[in-house]
């Protein structure tokens, strides 16, 4: 008799909270909390979009760059070009000229229409907050987890300080999202295939993936996220032996369209674009002090790589041009400060194990440790040297090393720039050169037309730049980095702006470190759900059906986190704190849907009113605290004054909850 009534009240809890579940999922309370969270969103994202009226942190970069494409000059960054294009086009239709320098951080806004290109990346950034609710709309069907994770995503200070500026990163992360809530879209047409909805939504992924990775090279993660989505749907579909194998066939054929072909294809126009637009040479000024004898590479083409090229024994022109080729001794004076590219045995600056490079000598009269042997990549005696085609090798004629750049930045003395030594070791990769140029009246004018690359050429001349570049990335002096580990503990911040309205880019603490706890009871609650199931032990209906939820829109947002922040780990470039803010995304997401099943299974578990107290109690401390610690450290993202947080007398000294923090 017990046992019976136990069973019929569980009944009556389980129909409860069913019939719960359906009135949350109701189509009105959906559309009032998605245009709440919009009207939210766009309230705290374009508050003070305007401010500071001068440039922020790296600004500097990527507005000039957008001034460089208004401009069509050409130039070279380590990231695809698409993020730099939308911020160009963005400026050139909001009435921005590209006159602009974007010299440094500080630099004034004066009568510059600067506010189209921030108000663009801000409302890409923005589009983060309603993305995430549709996003964990679509793997989980529930409000209140939709609506947890885009909340924790609109009250985060460093989102909303990383969405309102000229970068690079607003797009980025508004195409990860595009890409993942494609691919949680294509995931609830599981029982409607090759529908029209069905093609649209694969399409819309795989050119939501070409855009990620068009911003930025760290959008290959969310292709490998969305790639191993795919092969797990493809093993579901051959496991369905109610289908013939020509049906997974079909499924196969159709994503290696949309999520491979597509995307490639897309991606190259990117470039073609890209390189279409900039065809003008850049006149760059020169930022050397010519009196000193340093010898450095830099990426510009000015007067300062012009050299003339002389016989090694004598300063006398010949009254003919006499062609330079295979095996001839020259020495090398530079044109703008008559010294010779010499080379002792004296230990270079950074490479301890190559010979110093040193400008030497007054108007072209040195010794002879400038003389050099120049050598033809697989010449023979009487090659001639060509204008661009030679790859050339530079050798000391007395000591036997190779003339080399070893992509070693030098500190602030040598501006930053890049080593120049002299290698022992002739078979350098660094040590091959090619003369880009030749101004001698007496020889025929060659058009560069000639030498043109195709586009193919090009396209994959400039992804092994860019990737060698990224490679290269190194700390500069005084410049502040960080590390993997300090990322999801918002160990240290990053300043955008240090003049009188101070912005830093700072998570908010309350929303991290809730992120860290969620994550961990997410995993375990994943083992426990794991090794429940393995075991094949009997649960309850209802929930086994939330528990089927997390776990599986859970693992794929947890995957998702550690994309996103694992690889770090094994960079050797430098790092900056705002790396992390892609996979941010992803954990606050999971910390929606993992807290919104602790409240689902203590509704399930305590009595009713018991339940209902509990429910309305944590969700009350989780919002009210989540906004009033927003509200705190809002001024980090709106911007500062008066004394640092550091100083007793500062309003936000309060607010300084660990010592790293230097706002």
């Amino acid at each position: 008799m017990r046992s019976g009534t136990q069973d019929t009240a569980c009944k009556l809890k389980n129909a409860t909270t069913s019939k719960m579940n359906e009135k949350e999922e109701s189509g009105t309370d959906w559309w009032l909390l998605f245009g709440g969270i919009i009207v939210l969103t766009l309230i705290t994202r374009f508050y003070k979009v305007t401010e500071p009226q001068h440039v922020c942190w790296d600004e500097t970069h990527f507005g000039k760059m957008g001034s460089w494409y208004i401009n069509r000059t050409f130039f070279f960054d380590v990231h695809p070009p698409l993020g730099k294009m939308l911020i160009a086009l963005s400026g050139y239709m909001t009435g921005y000229d590209g006159t602009f320098a974007f010299e440094k951080p500080g630099d004034k806004f004066e009568n510059i229409n600067y506010i189209g290109m921030r108000i663009f990346c801000t409302i890409l950034g923005a589009s983060t907050v309603p993305l995430s609710y549709l996003i964990v709309w679509d793997l989980t069907k529930s409000i209140r987890a939709s609506a947890l994770a885009a909340f924790f995503i609109l009250c985060d200070v460093g989102l909303l300080t990383l969405n309102q500026y000229i970068l690079l990163d607003p797009i980025l992360l508004c195409f990860m999202m595009c890409a993942t809530w494609g691919m949680a879209r294509v995931a609830s047409f599981r029982d409607r295939p090759f529908t029209r909805s069905w093609w649209l939504w694969l399409s819309f992924t795989g050119a939501s993936l070409t855009c990620t990775i068009s911003v930025k090279f760290v959008g290959l993660f969310v292709v490998l996220l969305v790639g191993l989505y795919t092969v797990y749907e493809l093993w579901r579909e051959l496991g369905d032996l109610s289908k013939p194998i020509s049906y997974v066939g079909k499924h196969l054929l159709a994503r290696c369209f949309c999520l491979i072909l597509l995307p490639v294809l897309l991606y190259m126009l990117f470039f073609y674009i890209h390189l279409s637009v900039l065809n003008k040479r850049y006149n760059y000024v020169s930022k050397l002090m010519f009196n000193l004898q340093i010898i450095t590479t830099y990426s510009h083409k000015d007067d300062n790589n012009l050299w003339l090229v002389k016989k090694f024994d004598t300063d006398v022109i010949p009254p003919e041009p006499e062609l330079v080729k295979h095996g001839d001794l020259v020495r090398l004076e530079h044109i703008t400060t008559r010294r010779n590219l010499h080379s002792h045995k004296e230990i270079a600056p950074i490479s301890k194990k190559h010979y110093q490079v040193t400008g030497y000598g007054e108007n072209g009269t040195g010794d002879a440790n400038d003389v050099w042997k120049i050598l033809i990549t697989n010449g023979r005696d009487g090659d001639v040297v060509e204008t661009v085609t030679s790859k050339l090798k530079f050798v000391h004629y007395l000591h036997h090393c190779v003339l080399t750049c070893s992509g070693k930045t030098l500190p602030k003395w040598g501006y930053s720039q890049q080593e120049v030594s002299c290698n022992p070791n002739m078979r350098d990769k660094n040590g091959l050169w090619n003369i880009e140029d030749n101004q001698y009246a007496k020889l025929p004018n060659v058009s560069f037309r000639v030498y043109a690359p195709g586009f193919l050429d090009r396209f994959l001349e400039s992804h092994a730049v860019m990737l060698q570049g990224n490679s290269d990335l190194k700390v500069k002096e005084g410049e502040v980095s960080s590390r993997p580990w300090q990322w999801p503990i918002n160990y240290r911040g990053q300043f955008f702006s240090g003049n009188n309205q101070r912005i830093y880019l700072l998570g908010n603490p309350i929303i991290w470190w809730g992120n860290i706890v969620f994550l961990v009871i997410f995993i375990v609650f994943y083992v426990h759900a794991s090794v429940r199931e393995q075991r094949g032990c009997i649960d309850d209906a209802i929930m086994l059906k939330q528990r089927s939820k997390i776990t599986h829109a859970g693992k794929w947002l947890f995957l998702g986190w550690i994309l996103h922040y694992a690889p770090f780990w094994a960079m050797t470039r430098v790092l900056y704190f705002h790396h992390y803010f892609p996979a941010l995304l992803y954990s606050s997401m999971l910390t929606g849907i993992t807290l919104n099943h602790v409240i689902e299974s203590f509704l399930l578990l305590l009595p009713g009113k018991v339940g209902n107290t509990f429910y309305h109690v944590i969700l009350g401390i989780v919002i009210s605290g989540t906004v009033y610690s927003f509200y705190l450290f809002s001024p980090l993202a709106y911007g500062m004054d008066g004394p640092s947080a550091m100083d007793p007398d500062s309003s936000m000294h309060s607010l300084r909850w660990m010592e790293s923090w230097e706002f």
